[in-house]
């Protein structure tokens, strides 16, 4: 009886009615979710290309800023669109009309990308630090583990920023924030980084490639004009309602997706098997039709990608399971959509992300708009005045080299019957006794250049105030400087960048900090290598500290050096960070010319294994090294007191022959006396006058022979006694004579 029962509890298998039962709504529920999720799925794609269409149309007034902004940057190269024909209109006639114009917008836009650019990239080092927080979540981590931990990242990330080419995506979103007044950046995107390496086959000893792939890190441009935002905020980081990004896209570019993992295949040849569909609204045609490509993104798919928040209901119907929690009731995702079709969706790349993966910074801002205002257009005022201008220049010149004539057709007619001033030309009188020459009279048309050129040379000043780049920091002098002197030049260099350094500031915070932050929230998430992950805080550096390059280069020099004489402040101050921070001041890249930690630790221990020299050796060494000082001493005092002498026996010598000289006018001065009285006594008695003559001579001769005697004798006793005494010197210094 006990027996019945137990097996009574047991279960029993099912039949197979009641197998094909449970297959059947097994099967009627996976069919019920497939519809589910094909229903979830095009309602999410309606619903992201509606966004798609309505912010399109409601975006047409910053299109015609960018518009504006581009035409002002080309200048006269804008004109070509209305210049050339087309296959389609290849005998239309175009305006080409126009007026001479001074673009004084491009050159101004050039400078303030290169000067961003130069000081974010031109010394070939980064203006960021990875620092290890001083407590770390992480156990068994130290302070000085999770510091060198930090190292390491921070060369993977730099690193990884060289491989995805971000300075130079950096550079192209610099040029969009100064013309169009808005620069873009995203990340980090997913990508796969191809390696090639080679295989040799022992048989054969033939290398055979091998192609291996890894994901990779990157942040790259996005261009405003295919970047569709939330149009209902101020900023990037309030875009609840999600950023779409179109991608104009062929079907070789599609191809290439479908080989994707994270595409879905199946639904890219359903959408190539389709034709593009041609929106009237869509913004990139704008942009073609702004250009003078006509055909730029004709027959192109638009592939919309969204990143935003989906709901936990949706991804439930959708299938996606997160594999974390969230506080609140979404998830940020990625969904990518073509003609109502999703080919890709997924979870943001960073786990816990709560924002769109985009970093904006806006040359200037536009309170209504996450979008911002070019620099182009701050300017357009004084560029009309500037054309203006130039052009009243060149009419008031063309009018002012020549005179206007005025003609009386009633007594004059050309031969030719052409009524231009001809060189050789003939005139016929067509009434008779006419005077011919008041026929004919020239007007001088006054120039007003000078005048003119002021109004330019205003125009020019106020679009410097206007746009923050003077010409100073173009390396021309600016019309508002006046007299340069070393004091002014001095302070306008000092000043002639504060726009700039703000600017910069302004990028560092938006762009700079975001791009370092994704880096190191991906390799935490997906790099395999465990020594380079801890608790890190980024740290990036003023922009504008290289700018006072100068200072800061001596006070590092200083530093230098007391760490080096100081024991006690060389075991604090890090000399290779030191150097490292020397040469970024000098706009030199500290890598591969400062040594690694491996390195200086394999030239410290190479230094240990050399034998130290023997200390009685180098006392030796150090006594030869005195002895010779003292020698070379010795002689350079001898050296010197030779010198000496000699100069006190020309001195001497000198003063002799001054005496010489003296004698020698002394004599001429009793000449000129003698000549004198000679002239008095011309009106005497010419016997008398002949006989004092030859007295006077005769004393004069016997005078000048005396003088001259006793000079020569003075002069060689004194040069005998001038010998004398140097050698007499000589002697007592050096104990030999000359």
């Amino acid at each position: 009886m006990e027996l019945n029962t137990i097996s009574e509890l047991e279960p029993q298998a099912p039949s197979a009615e009641e197998m094909e039962a449970i297959e059947a709504e097994i099967a009627e529920l996976a069919e019920k979710a497939m519809l589910v999720r094909e229903e979830t799925e095009r309602e999410l794609a309606q619903e992201i290309e509606a966004k798609f269409l309505d912010r399109s149309r409601k975006r047409v007034n910053k299109e015609a800023e960018w518009v504006a902004s581009l035409a002002l940057y080309q200048g006269v190269l804008n004109y070509g669109q209305n210049q050339y024909t087309d296959a389609e209109r290849p005998f239309e006639k175009r305006d080409t009309k126009r007026k001479p114009e001074v673009n004084i917008v491009a050159r101004k836009v050039d400078v303030i990308v290169a000067q961003n650019w130069s000081s974010q990239f031109a010394g070939g080092n980064k203006n960021w630090d990875i620092n290890a927080l001083s407590v770390q979540s992480s156990e068994g981590v130290t302070p000085q583990e999770a510091a060198i931990r930090a190292e390491g990242l921070e060369e993977e990330i730099y690193k990884q920023l060289n491989h995805c080419k971000y300075a130079a995506h950096a550079r192209m979103a610099m040029e969009d924030r100064a013309i169009l007044g808005t620069g873009i950046m995203k990340g980090p995107t997913n990508r796969l980084q191809m390696k090639k390496t080679y295989r040799i086959d022992p048989a054969s000893g033939t290398a055979i490639p091998v192609v291996t792939s890894h994901k990779m890190p990157s942040a790259i441009r996005v261009d405003p004009w295919l970047f569709y935002p939330d149009d209902t905020v101020q900023t990037i980081e309030e875009c609840d309602e999600g950023v779409i990004e179109a991608h104009p896209t062929g079907k070789n570019d599609f191809v290439k997706l479908r080989n994707r993992e994270d595409f879905r295949s199946d639904v890219i040849d359903e959408i190539l098997r389709e034709d593009p569909l041609n929106n009237e609204t869509r913004n990139e045609s704008m942009y073609a039709n702004f250009s003078n490509n006509m055909e730029l993104w004709k027959n192109k798919y638009t592939h919309l990608e969204y990143h935003g928040p989906i709901s936990k209901d949706r991804l439930g119907k959708l299938g996606i399971c997160p594999a974390y929690d969230t506080p609140v009731d979404y998830y940020y995702g990625e969904v990518w959509v073509c003609q109502g079709k999703i080919t890709r969706i997924e979870l943001s790349n960073i786990e816990g992300a709560y924002s769109v993966p985009y970093a904006v910074d806006v040359w200037q801002k536009d309170p209504g708009s996450i979008f911002g205002i070019g620099a182009p257009l701050l300017m357009q005022d004084n560029q009309k005045v500037v054309n203006v201008a130039w052009q009243m220049v060149l009419d008031n010149g063309s009018l002012s080299s020549g005179p206007q004539v005025i003609i009386d057709k009633t007594v004059l007619a050309p031969q030719n019957n052409t009524w231009d001033v001809e060189p050789w030309k003939i005139w016929l009188t067509t009434q008779y006794g006419q005077n011919v020459q008041n026929a004919i009279q020239y007007i001088d048309v006054p120039n007003r250049g000078e005048q003119l050129l002021a109004i330019l040379h205003e125009a020019m000043s106020f679009a410097e105030m206007e746009s923050g780049v003077n010409l100073m920091s173009q390396g021309l002098q600016s019309p508002t400087m006046g007299d340069p002197n070393a004091t002014t030049t001095a302070i306008y260099n000092t000043n002639s960048t504060t726009i700039n350094d703000y600017k910069n500031e302004q990028w560092d915070d938006n762009i700079t900090q975001k791009v370092i932050d994704w880096m190191v929230d991906w390799n935490m998430q997906y790099n395999p290598n465990p020594n380079i992950k801890a608790d890190f805080e980024v740290d990036v550096k003023s922009s504008t500290d290289l700018r006072s390059s100068e200072l800061q280069a001596k006070n590092l020099e200083k530093v230098s050096v007391e760490s080096a004489q100081d024991p006690v402040m060389g075991m604090v101050i890090n000399r290779q960070n030191l150097t490292k921070a020397r040469l970024s001041l000098m706009n030199l890249p500290s890598r591969g010319i400062v040594r690694s930690d491996a390195e200086i630790q394999a030239e410290q221990e190479k230094q240990a294994q050399n034998p130290q020299p023997d200390p009685e050796t180098m006392k030796h060494e150090a006594a030869m090294r005195k002895l010779d000082l003292e020698e070379k001493e010795l002689q350079f005092k001898a050296t010197k007191e030779m010198e000496q002498a000699k100069m006190d026996f020309e001195e001497r010598m000198r003063n002799a022959d001054v005496r010489e000289y003296e004698a020698q006018a002394q004599v001429l001065a009793a000449d000129l006396n003698l000549r004198s009285q000679m002239a008095q006594l011309a009106s005497r008695d010419e016997q008398g006058r002949q006989k004092i003559l030859a007295d006077l001579e005769k004393a004069q001769l016997q005078d000048q022979t005396k003088r001259f005697l006793a000079g020569m004798e003075h002069t060689v006793k004194t040069r005998n006694q001038a010998l004398k005494e140097a050698e007499a010197k000589q002697a007592m210094k050096t104990g030999e004579g000359w």
